[in-house]
């Protein structure tokens, strides 16, 4: 068929329109442009062995990469942003102890920690007794300060660096607990590896069977961005 004035065939549209068949094609068009991911800069560079400028790639290990022409450059870093809780733990014991005045009541253990990140630790308390329930008592307004004290060590059973203390309120007489207590600190590691926490009953007195911590306690592990260093301030006045 023709105009009138041109004698331009007007097409013929024979063909139906499938709108869903049309969107999963285009769908399909572009998972061939997704940017390929690796585990490491070193599996994306056997991988890839003749990049091309513009090229961009993903590894687990970094961040976001794009070719200059000449080398791989970061995009966006991974190092650069917090992980949110990496750990969490729960625990609670009935032993009781004697004749010290620092004990490690709680142990959580296989904790993965990384050099160059910032780290913070939180204890809560749920109950922490000062009736041992195996006769001798401590009691806190006569013989001293209860506090808690969180270890860091690098394997189970060694204790080495304090990331955290926090006194503990306790009054009233022999049996009375304290809840709510709640230790906070911040800490780096010097080696990647997994490390254990240590929640330590810290007394000025000996326990002599008398503290104990109960109930499903919770420490709680965060990682808060990368470790920077830290710059004096300058005085004003």
């Amino acid at each position: 068929m023709a105009t009138p004035l041109t004698a331009t065939p007007i097409p013929a549209y024979t063909a139906i329109p499938d709108v869903p068949a049309d969107m999963q094609s285009a769908l399909n068009n572009l998972e061939k442009f997704a940017i390929p991911r690796f585990a490491t800069t070193t599996v994306r560079n056997s991988t890839i062995s003749a990049p091309v400028q513009g090229q961009m790639a993903y590894t687990n290990d970094a961040g976001l990469w794009q070719y200059d022409g000449t080398q791989w450059v970061l995009v966006t870093n991974n190092n650069q942003q917090a992980r949110g809780v990496i750990y969490v733990g729960k625990g609670g014991q009935n032993a009781t102890y004697a004749g010290t005045t620092e004990l490690a009541a709680l142990r959580f253990t296989g904790i993965n920690l990384e050099t160059g990140r910032h780290y913070r630790v939180i204890f809560q308390v749920l109950t922490l007794d000062t009736d041992g329930g195996a006769g001798a008592t401590y009691n806190a307004q006569s013989s001293g300060d209860i506090r808690l004290r969180l270890a860091l060590g690098a394997t189970a059973g060694v204790t080495s660096t304090q990331v955290a203390t926090v006194r503990v309120a306790v009054f009233g007489d022999d049996s009375s607990r304290s809840m709510g207590n709640t230790a906070v600190g911040a800490f780096t590691v010097a080696a990647t590896g997994a490390y254990s926490i240590a929640v330590c009953i810290v007394t000025t007195g000996a326990l002599g069977n008398a503290v104990r911590l109960l109930g499903s306690n919770v420490l709680t592990v965060e990682d808060i961005g990368p470790a920077v260093t830290e710059q004096a301030g300058t005085t004003l006045f």
